[in-house]
């Protein structure tokens, strides 16, 4: 009786400990997730909100300049210039866009994580089926991670098509608005 009840005390002892190893190990994939997911908020933070609204800002008063005033026929080098930086400030916008869905996605993979950190200390699901949401949160980290980097390549990319275009389109408007580049008027509502 003595060694059966030394057996079954054993082997519970020895399951608890391996119940506890793989809630370790459940913890320390939930943190290194989100270490992952902080590196990507980072990431993002390389796309400087600032110089991308500049950057928009100005493309969008050239490109209405342009929509308004070019009527006739233009020589290719004006055309591909002015259509390489209506692409290119178009994609910022889109980029602008999806920096702001990214960083919100991040942040609810964020808390979706700490819930699940919680749910692990406090046992509120089967070991297998915390790996399972695990699982899923490693998946989603993969596609947030590739599509933060792909927007980052984005950014600068078409930042720069923008730039290397701006003198180029600058130096057409000249031609076509007395030598004055447009500017945006302020309306004052009190008028």
């Amino acid at each position: 009786f003595t060694k059966t009840v030394f057996v079954v005390l054993i082997s519970f002892l020895l399951s608890s400990c391996n119940n506890g190893d793989v809630k370790l190990q459940q913890t320390k994939t939930i943190d290194s997730l989100q270490t992952t997911l902080l590196s990507n908020k980072k990431l993002l933070s390389q796309i400087d909100s600032t110089e991308l609204s500049k950057a928009i800002n100005k493309f969008e008063i050239y490109k209405q300049f342009i929509n308004s005033n070019i009527k006739d026929t233009i020589n290719k080098t004006d055309a591909y210039a002015i259509q390489s930086f209506i692409n290119a400030g178009n994609n910022l916008q889109t980029i602008q866009l999806n920096k702001i869905n990214l960083i919100t996605r991040i942040n609810l993979l964020s808390n979706q994580l700490l819930k699940l950190s919680t749910d692990i200390k406090n046992n509120s699901f089967q070991s297998s089926q915390i790996n399972g949401f695990i699982a899923s949160e490693k998946v989603a980290q993969t596609e947030i991670s590739k599509y933060c980097i792909e927007e980052q390549n984005n950014y600068f990319k078409n930042l720069q098509q923008l730039k290397t275009n701006l003198y180029l389109v600058e130096q057409f408007i000249l031609k076509r608005n007395n030598n004055q580049l447009p500017t945006v008027i302020n309306s004052n509502p009190n008028i």
